[in-house]
Formats: C-alpha cells, structure tokens, sequence
C-alpha cells in the first residue's frame, strides 16, 4: 500500500460551502499541488453532458447531437486504455470555458494571479497495466496547472487512483511515491515538475474526470511555448493566455 499524500488538517475540518465561500486552497506535501472542493452540483451537470456523448462520424471523434458539439478522442501509447476526450470546435469548447467559470476555479486560484483556461478535457480510463511518470508542466514559472477531479464517487476503490512522486527527502535517496484518493466534489491542481502517474489497476467501469489546463493570463512569451508545447500535443484546439482559440494540428 502507498501512504496517501494529504492536504492541511484544516481541509477536513471546514464544510465545502466554508470553502467555496473563503474560496480556501491549501497546498499538499509536493511543491505546487493544491486540494479544493467544487460545487456538486456543477460537477452532476458535467457528468450528464458526458453520458450524452455518442460516437461521430470520424474516428476518434465523439458528438453531443442536441448541442452540436464535437469533440475528438487522443490515445496515448501507454499501457493503459486512457482517452482525453476534448473540444474539436469552437462551440464544445466553450463547454469547458463554461464549466470553468461556473466551478469558479479562477476565483478559487486568485491568489496565485488572474487565472485563464487553457483547455479542458474529459479524461476517461478502466485499466492500467503499467504507471506512466511524468510531469504535465515544466519550466512555466509556476504559471501553468493542470485540475483534476471525479464525475463519480471512486471512494470505495483500493486502486486507479493517482501516484506521486514525492522528492526524496534526503540526498541520493530514492523519490517517496505516494497515493492521492480521488473523491467526488475534491480536486488536486498540480504546477510545473509535480511528477505523477495512474495507479495500476482495473475499474468495474470507465471512471470519467473533468480536467482543466489554466493559467496565468499574463505570463511570458516563453513561459506559455513551455506550457502551449504540452498542451498542443493533448487536443486540436485551446486557448491563449489572452484568450484566444488556437488550432494545434
């Protein structure tokens, strides 16, 4: 068993109301990792509009017929069957830009400067044969994170959960791995070198998250190429820092 990576004491005692209203983000033991709660209600209606996704007429491409929206499939070569579902257009990605306003993460993320969406995601996986380390963001000034949060309960699961890799504490040692707990209503947010990788393991079922990449509306020009490098090879559209959609194949 991996011992869980915590946040604050305090987390667990404030209610979720308390937190959404003081807007509370307390930092994990990992440099740039962060926990908060989300509105469950907002994070249903995600989950509703997912369920609703059905197969389009290109591969690699899901639709959502009553909206329009389509949105494309990326597979990476991992031994895993993990798929980043996001927006192929205009209109389904301001879904996402619609969840991010309304889950209030800028607000939540003030503190760290005026935060804009990147690009947004379903991220949706069953197995994982092997974990894959690697670290979503680097040299971006602490600029750039990525969210990740459950569209369903997965309490009651021992594995599928997240790893990471903590640094050693001392010189020469070998990194801490640690299990963080997904749990509905609660993201992780992680910045730049947070080293992490999917637990092995088998779901009984897709286990479907919401995943946003944000960041600071004015970072440099070389801080977004670190972040717009990573972010670019994930999906066909995103957005600037100044918020302009951008095709990235």
């Amino acid at each position: 068993m991996y011992p869980c990576l915590r946040a604050d004491a305090a987390y667990g005692d404030a209610s979720p109301s308390d937190l959404l209203a003081t807007r509370a983000v307390l930092p994990m033991e990992a440099k740039n990792v962060y926990m908060c709660k989300l509105d469950l209600k907002k994070i249903a209606a995600a989950r509703s509009t997912f369920a609703e996704l059905r197969a389009g007429p290109k591969k690699d491409t899901l639709v959502l017929p009553r909206r329009g929206w389509s949105f494309h499939v990326e597979r990476p070569p991992w031994k895993s069957d993990i798929r980043w579902v996001s927006s192929a257009d205009a209109p389904s990605f301001a879904f996402f830009r619609n969840a991010f306003a309304e889950l209030r993460v800028a607000e939540i993320f003030a503190h760290l400067g005026p935060m804009v969406l990147l690009s947004g995601y379903f991220v949706v996986r069953r197995c994982c044969r092997k974990s894959k380390f690697h670290a979503d963001f680097t040299d971006t000034g602490d600029r750039a994170f990525t969210l990740m949060t459950p569209l369903a309960d997965v309490a009651a699961l021992p594995d599928c959960h997240l790893l990471c890799e903590l640094p050693p504490a001392e010189e020469c040692a070998a990194p801490e791995v640690r299990q963080h707990r997904y749990a509905l209503g609660e993201a992780i947010v992680f910045g730049d070198d947070f080293v992490h990788a999917t637990q092995t393991g088998e779901a009984p079922r897709d286990l479907v998250f919401l995943c946003f990449r944000f960041g600071h509306a004015k970072m440099t020009a070389a801080q977004w190429r670190s972040a717009e490098y990573y972010i670019s090879e994930q999906c066909p559209i995103y957005q600037t820092p100044s918020g302009v959609l951008q095709t990235g194949r």
